[in-house]
């Protein structure tokens, strides 16, 4: 979701009354730093060896991927393994 997102900024909204923050501040923490790392880490999530990475952000949330979208990719993964088998072995 794109930081501008008008989703977005209701949800910041949101969030700066929950936790009386300024909104811009709200915004800063979700465009940068802490999520910089969440993104790079759950890069690392593999369906091929069923490796699915979750990080806590202390006062935020956490992040996990959902058991649907783990069922998906690993079924995903182990078709283009057997595609890639079936093709050597012809």
């Amino acid at each position: 979701m794109d930081i501008h997102s008008k989703n977005l900024k209701y949800l910041i909204d949101r969030l700066s009354e929950k936790y009386n923050r300024d909104p811009k501040e709200i915004k800063h923490i979700i465009s940068v730093g802490q999520f910089k790392c969440v993104k790079e880490v759950m890069k690392q999530a593999s369906g091929y060896d069923d490796h699915w990475p979750y990080i806590k952000l202390p006062y935020l949330m956490q992040f996990k991927v959902k058991d649907g979208k783990k069922k998906f990719f690993r079924n995903k993964c182990l078709k283009e393994m057997k595609d890639v088998q079936d093709k050597q072995g012809k």
